[in-house]
């Protein structure tokens, strides 16, 4: 199945947005050519070029029609098509950068060192790669190809060895820095999580129809498109409702009405080892703050641990591990970051200090504060 520029570019700002601040963060570079690996429609490569005019750039991609629509735009870069997976530099480069392609990779504990090792001394290697695999974006997709009458064809594409539909295709950055650190001078490593506000009917499943989900409609005769995309669009809808204002939010929020409802859920898909060792310290009858950390940023409720950490089958490497959690009260006001890092007191917090991580301690006296700027008792 071709790859559709006019798709993938439906929603071009929130797709292009880590990759240019990817190539924000990219410094003084030495003498030497640069390239970029999985160029789409050259948009990246463009900037490239305007930034170090004076270098030779060469942009990679497996698809013709991408580079048709990057080359239609004349500019000085060499447009070539290529399997990245077998890419070898041909001199070796001051720069090679990469946004949203090598995700599409197996092997990574080869990929990545080799590619290290196309650069010359000094080189810098700049990867940006979509670490949400665990959102219901793509685990609905997963379930969606488990069930119905194209299971026994979609099966390799789950399978282990599999690069398609793979649960972590992208390994946590604890791993990339294990695997890089003996080979580099310098690691600059984060995360960042965006809130993708779509407009549009189905806007969920038009962003995974430009990327995520040709593959598994590629292994499908055409007759079975439709009725693939229908079982999995319904599931997306339920999934993402469409906000007040006829927007829809990506990923979404497990809100604490949903937990009131429930009365009970797990608190999985945790993929930060500092945040699993927090939840591996929970205990029974432990209480927490129930945090909004996609949405509003704020807590809204406390919460009772009520199972103790043990495995979460979403990681199949059994690394991580999850809690089960029941609602107590909701807070008569809700007590945003903004304001905890207003408030001296709780400078100390880890939120404070780690505003991503998803699970983090929080001290007697930090309990105490936050329960009285919530109007709660403590």
């Amino acid at each position: 199945m071709a790859w559709d520029p006019a798709l993938y570019l439906k929603f071009g700002d929130e797709r292009l947005r880590p990759g240019f601040e990817l190539l924000a963060r990219i410094g003084e570079l030495p003498p030497g050519p640069l390239y970029e690996l999985g160029c789409g429609t050259g948009v990246h490569a463009r900037a490239i070029a305007a930034r170090w005019p004076d270098r030779a750039l060469s942009a990679i991609d497996r698809s013709r029609e991408m580079l048709t629509k990057a080359a239609a735009e004349p500019v000085p870069i060499q447009w070539i098509e290529a399997d990245i997976a077998r890419w070898s530099a041909p001199a070796p480069g001051a720069l090679i950068f990469s946004n949203a392609t090598l995700q599409w990779l197996g092997d990574h504990e080869r990929l990545f060192p080799h590619l290290l090792r196309q650069l010359v001394p000094g080189g810098m290697l700049a990867v940006q790669m979509p670490r949400n695999f665990d959102r219901d974006s793509h685990r609905l997709m997963r379930e969606t190809a488990t069930q119905g009458p194209w299971a026994a064809r979609l099966a390799p594409l789950l399978g282990s060895g599999a690069t398609v539909l793979r649960r972590e295709p992208v390994m946590p950055p604890e791993a990339y820095y294990d695997l890089l650190a003996p080979l580099a001078a310098d690691i600059d490593l984060w995360e960042t999580d965006y809130l993708h506000v779509l407009i549009g009917e189905d806007a969920v499943l038009e962003w995974v129809r430009g990327t995520a989900l040709r593959p598994a409609l590629e292994a499908l005769p055409a007759g079975e498109h439709a009725s693939f995309i229908a079982a999995y669009g319904a599931k997306l809808r339920q999934a993402y409702p469409r906000r007040g204002d006829g927007k829809t939010s990506e990923p979404s929020a497990y809100s604490w009405d949903q937990l009131v409802k429930d009365g009970r859920t797990n608190w999985s898909g945790v993929r930060n080892f500092q945040a699993a060792s927090n939840l591996k310290a929970m205990k029974k009858g432990d209480r927490a703050f129930f945090y909004h950390s996609n949405e509003g940023l704020d807590i809204v409720g406390i919460v009772e641990i009520v199972k103790e950490a043990y495995p979460d089958p979403g990681d199949k490497q059994g690394r991580f591990v999850m809690v089960d959690v029941r609602p107590l009260q909701p807070v008569k006001t809700p007590v945003t970051l903004a304001s905890i890092k207003a408030e001296p007191k709780l400078g100390d917090l880890a939120l404070v200090r780690q505003s991503r991580l998803s699970v983090v301690p929080v001290a007697a006296e930090e309990w105490r504060l936050i329960c009285k700027m919530a109007g709660v008792p403590a």
